[in-house]
This record gives C-alpha cells, sequence and structure tokens, in this order.
C-alpha cells in the first residue's frame, strides 16, 4: 500500500473523530466492543452492521464519516491482536448504502 495514501487516509479519519463529542467517542467504543464480545467466534460481519448495532446506543454522529472511521479503529485493533480476519466481501443491505461491497470480517476469539 502506498505509504503516503495510508497516512492521508489515518489523517483523515483522525480528523473526524477529533470532531465528534468525547462522550460520543466513548458511548461507541463502549457499544461497539460489548457488541463484538457477544458475538460467538466464527461470526462474520460488515461495517453495516457495526453501525446498526450501535447507532440505536450512541445517535447519530456530527458527521457522517465518523462511521467509518470510528469502525476502522476498532477493525484495525481487533486485526492486529488477531481477533478478526478479513475472509472476503458481502453486499450492504441498508437500502442507502446501495448494495456496495463492504469488507467482510470473521470474529477468531
Amino acid at each position: 500500500m502506498d505509504t503516503t495514501a495510508a497516512l492521508m487516509r489515518d489523517f483523515g479519519m483522525q480528523q473526524v473523530q477529533q470532531h465528534q463529542t468525547t462522550e460520543w467517542r466513548v458511548a461507541y467504543n463502549d457499544a461497539i466492543t460489548a457488541w463484538f464480545e457477544s458475538l460467538p467466534a466464527g461470526s462474520e460481519f460488515i461495517g453495516e452492521e457495526m453501525r446498526q448495532a450501535v447507532e440505536p446506543i450512541t445517535g447519530q454522529p456530527t458527521h457522517v464519516n465518523a462511521w467509518g472511521a470510528m469502525a476502522g479503529s476498532a477493525l484495525r485493533r481487533w486485526t492486529k491482536t488477531e481477533r478478526v480476519a478479513l475472509v472476503g466481501v458481502r453486499r450492504a443491505t441498508v437500502t442507502s448504502s446501495h448494495a456496495r461491497l463492504y469488507p467482510l470480517y470473521r470474529k477468531n476469539r
């Protein structure tokens, strides 16, 4: 991967996260951790399902890109610790996602 592109991606995600309230970020992290821990090993999921799991708890962020930024942070943490693996792609089912393809992850442990 191009290092410059990755740095710019990470910087943009950090900017979006910093513009959310501390309360929203904490609520997201608590909710996504609880959701992930509730999944049995072998469960497969996409980012859309992560958002659907936590949105009733967190409410909407101030910017729509915060969903991807926060999910990306969690997924990088879980990937680095080998708690998840990228196993393919799956189509989104939420109408507003326009059936786009999302990375598909599997919980290892």
